[in-house]
């Protein structure tokens, strides 16, 4: 009798060391990567505008009324990577959750050094810078001069016309301090 209590006892303890706590923190871990990846706004029930600050790099942005329930993905140490493709210090994506479509990121900022920048524009060059600051550029990488709702990629018509406003979005670009 003793023998198989103390089996049932080793039988519970491994069952908890094997199987409950790896559940528990699988699912621990995927809520950790989704807050460490993409922030959701709250939601805006009115026509107000939809102001974003952050506080990381020290910047606000106003989105119209249109932009409510956006997502915010932010990059930091992409230099990390040693590829010309990952030029800046960091990058900020919005959009939105697309089901029926490609989440796609309508309006990039990337943070460039002072070198970065330069190196970016003597090999590629692009984007709208929208201030300097601590000499790191913050810049719009999105091409907003030539979005064509009439070809359905990158966006679907929702994301298209979600585009077409960055320009009004960028020129409320401000610094915080």
């Amino acid at each position: 009798m003793k023998n198989y209590r103390k089996y049932r006892t080793l039988r519970y303890i491994a069952l908890s060391f094997f199987v409950i706590i790896p559940v528990i923190a699988f699912f621990l871990g995927i809520k950790y990567q989704e807050n460490l990846h993409s922030n959701l706004v709250l939601q805006n029930n009115s026509n107000s505008p939809i102001f974003y600050t952050n506080t990381n790099w020290g910047f606000t942005l106003k989105f119209p009324s249109t932009w409510n329930g956006y997502l915010v993905d932010e990059t930091d140490d992409l230099n990390k990577y040693k590829d010309p493709g990952f030029a800046s210090t960091a990058q900020i994506c919005f959009h939105f959750n697309r089901p029926t479509y490609a989440s796609a990121c309508i309006l990039s900022i990337s943070i460039f050094s002072t070198k970065q920048w330069q190196d970016w524009t003597n090999s590629r060059g692009g984007g709208k810078i929208l201030g300097v600051k601590n000499n790191y550029y913050f810049i719009s990488d999105n091409n907003i001069d030539n979005v064509n709702c009439n070809i359905p990629v990158p966006y679907d018509a929702f994301q298209c016309q979600r585009a077409l406003e960055i320009k009004d979005i960028n020129s409320t670009f401000k610094f915080t301090n």
